[in-house]
């Protein structure tokens, strides 16, 4: 096969890797009032609310661990960015286990529904491990 045959697989496979790699980050568009999960770094497309919601950040993950009795459920904080359609993003901060668990994005209310994987006692968890499931609700909505 002579060289500029190579160089086109080559660059074939280098775009077909960058696809991979960017619907890898992308979730499928999710439609309102369903729960979706998104890994760090990973983004979720809501159409309906013109709103792209990504996953950033656990700042806190003060759980109780599941193998252990509690007194308190514990805490975590999160960060996630919004954009609209216009481009223009918004980092906030959710909290499960204290306030605030739910954020308003336009007209729109993003509660925090879990975080996993659950937390056990000395077992530190990697932050690409973590996933979050999330809903985006009409304001009126619970």
């Amino acid at each position: 096969m002579e060289w500029r045959g190579v160089l086109a697989i080559h660059i074939s496979m280098m775009i077909f890797g960058g696809a991979l790699a960017f619907a890898a980050s992308v979730h499928n568009p999710v439609s309102l009032d369903q729960d979706f999960t998104l890994r760090m770094n990973q983004s979720a497309n809501i159409q309906a609310a013109g709103l792209t919601v990504t996953f950033r950040s656990v700042l806190e993950d003060s759980r109780c661990p599941t193998d252990v009795v509690c007194i308190w459920q514990g805490n975590a904080r999160v960060v996630l960015d919004i954009a609209d359609e216009k481009g223009e993003i918004s980092s906030i901060k959710l909290t499960r286990g204290a306030e605030p668990r739910i954020a308003l994005a336009k007209r729109y209310k993003l509660r925090f529904v879990s975080l996993a994987p659950e937390s056990y006692e000395g077992v530190s968890i990697p932050a690409s491990d973590y996933t979050i499931t999330l809903r985006l609700v009409g304001k009126r909505g619970d």
